[in-house]
C-alpha cells in the first residue's frame, strides 16, 4: 500500500486519467478527495471507491480557495493534490477565439496554480507534500491544431518548475507527468474538431506509436502512484514523458 495514511485530492476526477487516479490512489491506501462538474458520475465514483466527492467548477477562481479547506477539514488534512483538470480543442491560432483561449488557460493552468497555492499551508501543517502536474507531451513539443492547449500546457508546466524551486526546502516536492495520446474521452472532442469519426482518430493515432497503441488511463494512474509516493523523494521540478517511444 504506498499511499497508506497519505490523503489526497484530485481535480477532473469524474473521468478520464483523474478518474484513474482517484482508483489507484484508493487502492494503495490513500483517503481521496475529488473535484469534477460530473455530480452524477462522481457520486457514482464516490460509492464505488469510498473516495469523497466535491462538485465544483474548476475555471472558476474561487472554486480551488472554497474546496481545498473542506477537504482538509473532512479528510484530516492534505498531503498530496493532483492537478488533473483539463480540456482540449485543436485550433490553429486563426481558429481559436479569445473565448476559447481564455477558458482553456483557466482550466489547464490558472487552476493549477490556484489549488497549489490553497494547498501548500495545508502541506506544511504536514510537514511537507506533493503536488501532481498532470500535463501533456504537448508542452515539450507542441503539435498540429494546438496552440492554446500547447500554450496552457506550457504554463502548467513552468508552473511545476518554478513552484519546485521554491517549495524544496519546504519539503513540498512538485512534478509533471506529460503523457502522450491515452484514451480517454477527450479524444471525442479531439475527433470532433478535426473532423474525424472517432474510432479512425483513434487508429490513426494508434498507428504513429511504436507500441503500437495509445496510453491508457490505468497506465498513467500507476506512474502517478509511483510519483507521489515515498519512494522517490529526490525527484522534484521534473517532466515525466510517458510517450510509449514516440519520442524515443
Amino acid at each position: 500500500m504506498k499511499l497508506a495514511n497519505k490523503i489526497a485530492l484530485v481535480t477532473g476526477g469524474t473521468s478520464g486519467i483523474g478518474e484513474a487516479i482517484v482508483r489507484e490512489f484508493v487502492a494503495n491506501g490513500a483517503r481521496v478527495a475529488f473535484v469534477g462538474r460530473d455530480a452524477k458520475r462522481g457520486k457514482k465514483i464516490a460509492q464505488e471507491t469510498g473516495a469523497q466527492f466535491f462538485a465544483g467548477d474548476v475555471s472558476q477562481p474561487t472554486t480551488p480557495e472554497k474546496i481545498v479547506p473542506r477537504v482538509a477539514k473532512k479528510l484530516g488534512g492534505l498531503n498530496i493534490l493532483v492537478n488533473n483538470a483539463g480540456i482540449i480543442t485543436r485550433h490553429t491560432a486563426e481558429e481559436t477565439s479569445v473565448a476559447e483561449w481564455d477558458n482553456m488557460m483557466a482550466v489547464n493552468a490558472r487552476a493549477s496554480f490556484l489549488f497549489s497555492r490553497a494547498a501548500l499551508p495545508h502541506f506544511r501543517a504536514q510537514s511537507g507534500g506533493v503536488i501532481l502536474n498532470v500535463v501533456s507531451s504537448a508542452a515539450l513539443f507542441g503539435g498540429a491544431r494546438k496552440v492554446a492547449y500547447a500554450a496552457s500546457k506550457g504554463a502548467q508546466l513552468q508552473l511545476t518548475r518554478a513552484m519546485a524551486h521554491d517549495h524544496a526546502h519546504e519539503n513540498i516536492r512538485v512534478v509533471a507527468l506529460c503523457p502522450a495520446d491515452v484514451d480517454t474521452p477527450m479524444l471525442a472532442n479531439e475527433a470532433r474538431d478535426m473532423g474525424r469519426a472517432l474510432q479512425a482518430h483513434k487508429q490513426s493515432l494508434n498507428e504513429m506509436y511504436p507500441v503500437g497503441r495509445i496510453g491508457t488511463p490505468t497506465e498513467i494512474a500507476r506512474a502517478a502512484v509511483f510519483v507521489v509516493s515515498d519512494d522517490c523523494p529526490f525527484l522534484t521540478g521534473s517532466a515525466l514523458l510517458i510517450d510509449g517511444a514516440l519520442r524515443a
